[in-house]
């Protein structure tokens, strides 16, 4: 564009306050939603997980087509046994999370909470936050 293009299109927009309001929150606006859907496809899709190794985890689910369920929990005797027999896998684990009630405090506190296997830090490369992890 040219700069007299420039001018012309800047006082057409000062006598037309609601149009110059209109044009800026209609750009910032887009702005903000393309910073934000980039955010989220680059976080979740581009990025590597923050694990050592991460192209090395894979999941594994265990089907059971009699209960109709395309995913079941795992047996803890079962993991031991897929741990043991494995020549494919470094480490096997599973985890869950269920829903528990806090009482230890004057109000009943609802937490998430997710439950382990053994080796579930040694898969994920990392140590526990607070206290040790599993012995045998």
């Amino acid at each position: 564009m040219e700069p007299s293009s420039w001018r012309q299109a800047w006082r057409s927009l000062r006598r037309r306050p609601v149009h110059l309001v209109a044009a800026v929150c209609t750009l910032a606006f887009g702005t903000g939603v393309t910073t934000a859907v980039f955010s989220l496809v680059h976080t979740v899709l581009v990025r590597d997980l923050p694990y050592p190794s991460p192209d090395r985890l894979v999941t594994i689910y265990e089907s059971s087509p009699s209960a109709r369920e395309r995913t079941s929990l795992i047996a803890p005797g079962r993991l031991d046994d897929w741990n043991r027999l494995s020549q494919s896998f470094d480490a096997i684990s599973g985890s869950y999370g269920e829903n528990v009630t806090d009482t230890s405090g004057s109000e009943p506190e609802r937490l998430a909470a997710v439950r382990v296997a053994p080796h579930f830090f040694a898969v994920f490369g990392t140590e526990a936050a607070i206290g040790r992890t599993f012995v045998e």
